[in-house]
Order: C-alpha cells, then sequence, then structure tokens
C-alpha cells in the first residue's frame, strides 16, 4: 500500500515508457501501473520477446505461460493486458506496443473505454478475429479512435476476405490501409488490390465449391427425373413388387404340370410327319412315357389349322419345335413360332425346346424365337449322330423337369 503522500504522487502520474524493457523477465515491474490510476500513456514497445537471443526467447515462453492479476494479465499463449475499469484502465489514451511478437490484439479493449490510440506495428499479426475487429468498432464509435498495424505481415486468403474489407470500411481510423499480405498460394500482393479485387477472388474462393455443390446438384436432378421415369413407366409393376414383398398376392399361383392335359406340343412340318409320328412319338411317349399333342394324330381333319395350333400349344406343358428347312419355309410354322412366342410369356423357364436338324443352322432360327430360349436346351441332331436315342432321352428329361 502507497502513503498518502505516494497515493498522491501516484495520481499525477500519466504517462509511462517501458519500451526496450524485458518485461517477460521481470514481469513484477508491471504491478506498479495497479497504482497510477490516472495515467494517459502506456508505451510497452519492444518488450514483449521482440529482442533476439536464447534468453530473450525463454522469457518470451515463460510469458505466455504467466498468469499475473495484479492489475495486469498475461493468459496462455500471448500477454493480454486486461485493465480494470477501477485502476489504470479508466483513463488510458494511448498503448504503444509496437516491436513485440503478438499475434493478436494483445490487450482486451473492452477495459479501456476511453482509448484513443493503439499501436501494434511491427508485430506477427496476420488477421484481427471478427470478435477484435467488432470491438475496436465500437471504441471507433467512442472515441476518435485509431489503430497503427504497420509492419505486420497480413493474410489476405480466402478465410480472411472479411478482415481485408474491414480495413478499408471500418470506423475505425489506421495508421494506413494499404498492407503487404500474403495469399493462400504464398504470392504476396497488397490489401488494396485484393479490396479492389474482392469480387474476384471471392468468386475464385468460392467458385470450386459451389461448381461441386452445382455438380451434385445436378446429378440429384437428373436421377431424381431418371427415378420419375422410370415409376411413371413401371408403375403398375413397383406397385405389384411392393405388394408381393409386404405378402399380398397380386397374380393367380404359377401354372404347374397338372394344370396341362398334355406333356408336350410338337410343333414340325407336314413334310417330317412320318418321322415324327413314328420315330419320335416311339421314343418320348412309348419310352419315356409322356403324353404328346401331335396335330395330324389329334386334331379333326378339316378344322381351322390356326384354332387347331393355338388349342394344341394352350392344353402343352412344353413346347418341343423340330426345326428342319422345310419348318422355316412353312408359312404355318412361322405361325406356330410366334404363338410359341406369345405363350413363353406365362410359362416358366425351360418350357421351350428347339431340335436343330442338320440342315438347319442357328443363325437360321428367328431371333424372336431365340430370346426366349435357353441355350441347355438348343439340341443339334448332329452331335448325337449314331446315338440318336440319346438325344430323345436327354429331351424327355427336359420335358419332364
Amino acid at each position: 500500500m502507497l502513503s498518502n503522500g505516494g497515493s498522491r504522487l501516484a495520481s499525477c502520474v500519466k504517462i509511462i515508457d517501458l519500451s526496450g524493457n524485458d518485461l517477460c523477465g521481470d514481469p513484477e515491474v508491471l504491478i506498479m501501473l495497479s497504482y497510477l490510476p490516472n495515467l494517459i500513456s502506456l508505451d510497452l514497445s519492444n518488450s514483449y520477446g521482440a529482442k533476439q537471443g536464447p534468453k530473450s526467447v525463454r522469457n518470451f515462453q515463460v510469458c505466455q505461460k504467466s498468469n499475473i492479476t495484479l492489475g495486469i494479465t498475461l493468459p496462455e499463449k500471448l500477454v493480454n493486458l486486461r485493465f480494470s475499469p477501477k485502476n489504470v484502465g479508466t483513463a488510458l489514451r494511448k498503448l504503444i506496443l509496437s516491436n513485440n511478437r503478438f499475434s493478436t490484439v494483445p490487450i482486451d479493449v473492452t477495459t479501456v473505454p476511453h482509448l484513443c490510440q493503439l499501436d501494434l506495428s511491427f508485430n506477427s499479426l496476420t488477421v484481427l478475429s471478427s470478435t477484435e475487429m467488432k470491438q475496436l468498432d465500437d471504441l471507433a464509435t467512442q472515441n476518435n479512435f485509431s489503430l497503427n498495424l504497420d509492419g505486420n505481415l497480413l493474410t489476405c486468403g480466402c478465410k480472411t476476405l472479411d478482415f481485408i474489407m474491414w480495413l478499408f470500411k471500418s470506423k475505425v481510423q489506421l495508421q494506413k490501409r494499404n498492407h503487404q499480405c500474403v495469399r493462400d498460394d504464398g504470392s504476396v500482393v497488397n490489401t488494396t488490390y485484393i479490396f479492389e479485387h474482392h469480387d474476384e477472388e471471392w468468386r475464385r474462393c468460392s467458385g470450386t465449391f459451389w461448381l461441386y455443390i452445382s455438380i451434385i446438384l445436378a446429378v440429384i436432378f437428373l436421377l431424381a427425373m431418371g427415378i420419375v421415369s422410370m415409376i411413371n413407366q413401371r408403375k403398375t409393376l413397383l406397385v405389384n413388387i411392393i405388394l408381393r414383398m409386404f405378402g399380398f398376392k397380386t397374380v393367380k399361383k404359377a401354372l404347374t404340370r397338372n394344370d396341362f392335359p398334355n406333356d408336350a406340343y410338337i410343333g414340325y412340318s407336314d413334310s417330317d410327319y412320318q418321322y415324327i409320328c413314328h420315330t419320335v412319338r416311339a421314343h418320348l411317349e412309348d419310352q419315356s412315357g409322356l403324353k404328346l399333342f401331335l396335330k395330324h394324330r389329334d386334331t379333326i381333319p378339316g378344322g381351322q389349322i390356326a384354332d387347331d395350333i393355338i388349342d394344341g400349344i394352350d392344353s402343352s406343358w412344353k413346347m418341343v419345335l423340330i426345326i428342319t428347312s422345310p419348318f422355316l419355309e412353312d408359312q404355318w410354322c412361322r405361325f406356330i413360332v410366334n404363338r410359341v412366342v406369345y405363350s413363353s410369356s406365362r410359362m416358366p423357364a425351360g418350357s421351350i425346346v428347339l431340335v436343330l436338324f442338320e440342315d438347319v443352322r442357328r443363325g437360321d432360327i428367328p431371333p424372336t424365337l431365340l430370346n426366349v430360349v435357353e441355350e441347355r436346351y438348343i439340341f443339334s441332331v448332329g452331335r448325337y449322330r449314331g446315338d440318336e436315342g440319346r438325344l430323345w432321352v436327354e429331351v424327355s428329361q427336359c420335358l419332364k423337369t
């Protein structure tokens, strides 16, 4: 505590110059500021780690970790001068903190409401935070406040464009507004250039981001349109699939062998009827026990040929087409092919069997027929030369499956 005479003397002190002192090495010197309520000007330039050398660096590291609360606070990371309104901060008008190593504003300006001049030149400032900019703007509305940022290598990248705009639009009286600054790519320009080309810089910074957003939205839009189009074209099918997923039966049960009077319809050309009615019938009916529909045996002579073909196909579990050159040239055989293709839509896989004779190539088969026949159900007679019985045994196995 000071005596009455000391208190009167302390109240008369208005200007303090502590520049050039290593205050990190001897922070107790700052205790006296607590007893100077009328201090107007405080010079702490070249006092916080500005000197080069092992001792200076070591002291600055200690200063970073100090926490002294006697009117002045030195918290972690950086020296932060926090003045109490009841003490020195009440009257302080001018504060010089130049030639130090501060990377943020080292003073809480809300504790110095009458501050008019703050010198932060030649420090390590790169940008001011939004909070710092707001606090300085508030000071500028109350006082004729000026700020000196000369000698700091500022950044003018994508994340600091707001700070560059603040330099030129703030009510704070800056010593100068044009400073050198470093862009994200490492190039050095000045703040005036960034301010004058702000729109270009903003587009450069945000262009890539919005390009990606546009591409994503375009893809989503195209997918949505495709889905809507698919749903519109397949609405009934999709509803049917969904209902079946939840166990609702929307179609009749699948057909089985017991739903047909015949095992197989044999389609053939009239010129091949003897071979069909004797050899084929003997192998499939007599030896394999299958019930066949043969038009020369199971239709009434003089009847409607088309009706007989349709009735024969519709009454048979499976269909066997004996493909020969006369079969491909016969118009009624073409009708048989078309009806078989039509009927295949209601039948399970493997319901159509083709037997190709040696005078027919696979390329001669109508494409519409090939589209509904599985490869394993196409038999070539040439492969069974000398063992024709094995051919019809394998065909009968397909018909029984």
